[in-house]
């Protein structure tokens, strides 16, 4: 082995005038090419291959990483009692692309994700979901049966989890009664116009079609709504109420402790503006 560029001078001179090592070369360098990795086609076309496999595999590491990653930073909430309506139709806050949705509802036909009730949510597993959003849907629970959907509610989310809910509001809609309004239309719905009457005890028209999952059987306060929503523990609430036209209570409740500063800016993220 030359050190130096005159000893590599030198042992190529060397070989150059080493003429039986010359015909030997010439003579076996055919079955030299021959048993050559490059030329051997059965070989370099499986190490190809291999090499290809191993580039795809590495890759589906690293898009399956970003995708994990990708999907860490998203959150779900469950959107109970459904029905037709999709992410769009809950709040601001819940209608952007860093929040996906998980739909319930008792009804199969409006083909939600997972059919329950909210008494019955077994197929939500505990502390599964970072948020759950319930519109008009608590007052078709009896009395008692509210704290047992509320406890259902609690058990779903996450240690930071929050539930947002929506109702009827009997104190303007008494408002209403107390002028002899009951059957008097409030406001004009997609469905048709709504009474005090329908906002007590159900849409009428619906459960005259069969449709009895529209029968109201209990009602909220703020008051009232903001107290059962502690009792049943969730640890800071947050509600508001809205007389004509929308005759209606929003509320917020946490799971864990929140400042009065964080609890504002999530309302804001989520109460109709």
């Amino acid at each position: 082995m030359a050190e130096t560029l005159p000893q590599y001078v030198n042992i190529a001179v060397q070989l150059a005038g080493d003429a039986p090592r010359l015909v030997q070369l010439r003579q076996s360098l055919r079955s030299c090419m021959a048993a050559a990795p490059l030329t051997d086609e059965a070989r370099f076309i499986r190490e190809m291959e291999q090499a290809y496999r191993e580039m795809w595999r590495q890759w589906c590491v690293q898009q399956s990483t970003y995708e994990k990653s990708e999907n860490s930073l998203m959150k779900t909430f469950l959107h109970v009692g459904c029905g037709p309506k999709r992410k769009d139709k809950t709040t601001p806050g819940f209608n952007v692309p860093e929040w996906q949705e998980l739909r319930l509802d008792i009804d199969k036909n409006v083909a939600p994700d997972i059919v329950g009730t909210m008494l019955d949510m077994s197929a939500v597993a505990d502390a599964s979901v970072d948020a759950l959003f319930s519109s008009h849907n608590i007052e078709h629970l009896y009395p008692h049966e509210v704290p047992k959907a509320l406890s259902e509610f609690k058990r779903v989310l996450k240690p930071d989890g929050f539930v947002v809910i929506t109702c009827p509001d009997l104190q303007s809609v008494c408002a209403l009664i107390a002028e002899d309004k009951l059957t008097d239309p409030a406001y004009d719905s997609p469905a048709g116009p709504i009474a005090p009457l329908d906002i007590l005890y159900g849409y009428r028209p619906a459960m005259a079609h069969g449709n009895l999952y529209m029968a109201h059987r209990c009602g909220f306060t703020q008051k009232v709504l903001t107290g059962t929503l502690q009792a049943a523990g969730f640890a800071t609430v947050a509600a508001t109420r809205r007389e004509h036209p929308s005759y209606d209570l929003w509320a917020l409740a946490t799971v864990q402790s929140m400042s009065e500063a964080e609890l504002r800016v999530l309302a804001l993220a989520h109460f109709p503006k």
